[in-house]
């Protein structure tokens, strides 16, 4: 029991999640949640339960209701004023661990890897990606740590998140700041900070609306990252949900941004061009696209496409 919370909120907090199914993970983070609110006063005790059954009786998902979402071994922002990213389903570790045993896997030491996130929101599937790869080597390779390779190896390492919506480009950078950073400056190691980068796909557009395919030109920092690198593994956990879908979709889930949701045709238009420009580079590079996609929303599944020549 959390003894810092008095012994009604928590039962509270506790017949709430029961009343709505809430699973483990939620229930600590609402607890964290509520205890914040209570320790900074922006509500008080009697209201903060009645508040929260409010917005979960609209379906609101209790991720919209803290900020937060756990995903891995942390604790990302989702949701921040009127901004909002996709929720990282537990499931899409699967992808995370995929793309980790792939670049590990590799053994490719005196290579520069581009990873390049595509439509990354929060950014947890690249920061998780990029924690993970920090850790395996400072707590599982003697070598490096004795020879002082960090700053050689890393900096050939690039991460690139992008993502249509701004606002979820600050979030990610938050988000980098508060989960990944801690681990550079406690292993005194040098790497690039990753770059989020607004973008459909890897292309700025001179239009606002999402739908449109005017002017469509590729970000210079992602082309030059392109560029420079000797392989290229990207991952995509890109729309999935047919509009024709919708009725299928819970209540909850439609508090989802849609452009994360809803297959486009824009962004089927954009996927296409992308490829064709990796096409000009697969005989010069590495080229892996690692997705997690499907056509029934009830079934998502990790694949690993090689343009590898």
């Amino acid at each position: 029991m959390n003894d810092s919370l008095p012994t009604i909120t928590y039962n509270n907090i506790l017949n709430l999640g029961l009343e709505y199914k809430l699973l483990p993970y939620q229930i600590n983070l609402l607890l964290e949640y509520v205890e914040l609110q209570i320790k900074q006063g922006v509500i008080s005790r009697n209201r903060i339960i009645s508040k929260i059954k409010s917005q979960l009786k609209k379906n609101v998902p209790l991720e919209y209701i803290t900020g937060y979402s756990y995903f891995g071994n942390n604790k990302y922002i989702v949701k921040q004023a009127k901004c909002k990213t996709y929720i990282p389903a537990p499931k899409t570790l699967e992808l995370v661990q995929k793309t980790f045993n792939f670049y590990n896997n590799l053994k490719e030491t005196d290579k520069t890897i581009l990873f390049l996130d595509i439509g990354t929101g929060s950014g947890a599937i690249l920061l998780e990606l990029m924690a993970r790869i920090l850790e395996h080597k400072l707590q599982n390779n003697t070598e490096f740590k004795k020879s002082n390779l960090n700053r050689t190896v890393f900096k050939r390492y690039v991460f690139i998140g992008t993502d249509i919506n701004p606002c979820a480009v600050k979030i990610a950078q938050k988000n980098f700041k508060n989960i990944i950073r801690p681990i550079i400056t406690n292993s005194n190691i040098s790497i690039k900070s990753p770059k989020f980068v607004k973008a459909n796909i890897v292309f700025n557009t001179s239009t606002s609306p999402e739908y449109s395919n005017d002017h469509l030109k590729i970000d210079s920092l992602i082309l030059q990252a392109i560029q420079n690198a000797d392989i290229i593994i990207i991952t995509f956990n890109k729309p999935y949900i047919p509009v024709s879908y919708k009725k299928y979709l819970s209540k909850t889930m439609l508090f989802y941004p849609k452009q994360a949701l809803f297959i486009n045709e824009f962004t089927a238009k954009a996927w296409k061009r992308f490829l064709q420009l990796l096409h000009k580079y697969k005989k010069h590079k590495q080229i892996f696209i690692i997705q997690e996609t499907s056509h029934n929303p009830r079934i998502k599944t990790a694949k690993i496409i090689s343009y590898t020549l």
